[in-house]
């Protein structure tokens, strides 16, 4: 935002997120903003609305150029109200789910998640050190 980018801020709790919004808008000097939008991603109806919102702000032929989706939950051993496959869906299921819906609509080209990199780098260590 400082730099001049634009950037869509995705959370949850919306509120939060105006707020640091308003804070990072503020602070622009190069005409970045920071426009917040809603989005639970283990919600079907939240991300087909989240995917209206998008296809809004970006008209055909542009697209993201850089998507950080690092929404996720935990839960403490000793929490009973949280289940696995609860934990499966909002860590993992829902963000698949949401990338292929974003590809369909054409909103990004590509994709490189953290964990194919690790596994890429530690492939090339193993076969250095054979």
């Amino acid at each position: 935002v400082q730099e001049g980018y634009s950037v869509i801020g995705v959370a949850r709790d919306i509120e939060k997120l105006k707020t640091v919004s308003i804070q990072l808008n503020d602070k622009s000097t190069k005409g970045g903003v920071i426009i917040p939008l809603s989005c639970d991603v283990t919600n079907i109806e939240s991300r087909s609305n989240l995917l209206l919102s998008l296809k809004e702000l970006i008209p055909s032929p542009k697209y993201i150029n850089l998507l950080v989706l690092c929404a996720g939950t935990f839960a403490w051993d000793d929490n009973p109200d949280i289940s696995h496959n609860y934990l499966m869906n909002a860590n993992s299921y829902s963000k698949q789910q949401m990338i292929s819906e974003l590809k369909e609509q054409k909103l990004i080209l590509s994709t490189t998640s953290s964990s194919q990199t690790i596994h890429h780098e530690n492939k090339e260590k193993n076969n250095e050190n054979k």
